[in-house]
């Protein structure tokens, strides 16, 4: 089972259905051959997001998504059934500016912006050629697989 948690902004409530959130992400995580796994998905501000990025990585600039991978036994759950996996962090105001950019809509990239940061969670990495292929081509099927294929990453 594929349990995700959403955390939206007041704000930002209004810009996407939850549930179709909820079904692309258990989506990304069953297309990714992930067992089952639990994970949260935030939507914030582009100012939570830049001092995230400044705190955690180390870079006082702005971003769309973060990945916040959880180390296993650093919160255990008793009882708990499924790993957790960790957290991935939108920045609402900058998804609607790249939406924008490449004329879709704001849910549209937060859909993706959401499989970018489970894809992180999972072992996925795009700071090298190779790995950012891998990757872009697995978002690609995620994609076609829940009726996204015209949304396109920027990069």
């Amino acid at each position: 089972m594929h349990t995700v948690h959403l955390q939206i902004a007041p704000p930002y409530q209004s810009w996407l259905n939850a549930d179709r959130l909820i079904a692309v992400a258990r989506s990304a995580l069953r297309a990714a051959a992930s067992p089952a796994a639990e994970l949260t998905i935030v939507l914030t501000t582009d100012e939570a997001v830049r001092e995230l990025n400044r705190r955690y990585r180390s870079a006082d600039i702005p971003t769309d998504v973060l990945s916040f991978e959880a180390v296993p036994g650093d919160f255990p759950v008793p009882g708990a059934e499924t790993p957790y996996l960790g957290d991935a962090v939108i920045a609402a105001p900058t998804a609607a500016r790249q939406a924008r950019a490449t004329g879709h809509t704001p849910a549209e990239e937060i859909f993706l912006l959401a499989i970018h940061g489970i894809l992180h969670l999972l072992g996925y990495d795009d700071h090298t050629p190779v790995g950012k292929a891998a990757m872009w081509q697995k978002q690609a099927e995620i994609l076609t697989a829940n009726g996204l294929n015209h949304v396109k990453p920027t990069e």
